[in-house]
């Protein structure tokens, strides 16, 4: 605390409870105004000692929250739960009523500041924790929406598969990159396809609406993740149809469905399926 030769005239516990906030809505706040503004030893009170205030206010706010100690937020939560003791106490004049106020304010003040900052320390730490975990779920899909699914090699032979040859490989090459350093593109397989390819299959031409299909498939088959080795565009007895061939759990196989295969109402849409042997 400011020495009293400093502020020589000055009632320095009264003005810190007025710059504090103490004094609001009490006759002391207007007098200790009327002083700040009128007494220049109060004025350079008040402005050295809420300069310094506001300092120690600052360095405060640069340290790392800590949580509350268990035993100290303890006691405070009984002290806090506690209902107040009222007793009547005789006035002998002895002790002037606001000095007794200015003792039992900070006193009061203190207490809830220690309840607020445990509080506020608890409340950082959490948020902390919670923006590491929202920090940590971006990534991922981040990292999830950075491998996308790559488009399975495809053709358009309009082979008619019945059930016997279901089996037998693709009669053409398959969609391939023009050199060997390119991947395999959805949409360069829909442009080699879409020419020789039935018209009721064109919605399965797109990489998502395949995707689709092969997942319902995959559903379908009920042997986990197909490992997709081909997709003819085709027919199978006549009917415009898709022939996967893929890799599952439950072996090889290939697989016919129809124009519908991915939809909604379709599902898989299957028209036949054989093991490859």
């Amino acid at each position: 605390m400011t020495g009293a030769a400093e502020f020589s005239g000055v009632d320095i516990d009264l003005l810190a409870d007025y710059i504090g906030g103490a004094l609001e809505g009490t006759p002391d706040e207007s007098v200790v105004s009327t002083l700040i503004a009128d007494d220049p030893r109060w004025r350079a009170a008040y402005e050295t000692l809420g300069g310094r205030m506001a300092m120690v206010g600052a360095e405060l706010g640069r340290l790392s929250p800590e949580p509350m100690p268990a035993d100290l937020a303890a006691r405070l939560d009984e002290a806090f739960s506690a209902p107040p003791r009222l007793e009547l106490v005789h006035d002998t004049g002895s002790v002037p009523k606001r000095r007794q106020r200015r003792w039992v304010t900070p006193i009061a003040i203190a207490a809830g500041v220690v309840a607020f900052v445990g509080f506020g320390a608890d409340y950082l730490a959490g948020r902390d924790n919670a923006a590491d975990n929202t920090a940590s779920s971006s990534a991922a899909g981040s990292a999830e929406q950075a491998a996308p699914t790559a488009a399975p090699p495809t053709l358009s032979s309009g082979t008619d598969y019945t059930k016997a040859t279901l089996a037998n490989a693709p009669s053409e090459p398959l969609s391939a990159a023009a050199n060997p350093d390119e991947t395999f593109s959805a949409e360069k397989n829909s442009d080699r396809a879409a020419a020789a390819t039935a018209p009721e299959l064109s919605r399965l031409l797109p990489f998502a609406a395949l995707q689709e299909c092969l997942d319902a498939i995959q559903r379908a088959n009920a042997a986990g993740p197909i490992a997709v080795e081909s997709v003819d565009y085709a027919r199978f007895d006549g009917k415009p149809a898709v022939v996967v061939r893929f890799t599952a759990g439950n072996g090889v196989w290939a697989w016919a469905s129809g124009p519908d295969c991915g939809s909604p109402a379709g599902d898989a849409d299957t028209l036949a399926r054989v093991p490859v042997r």
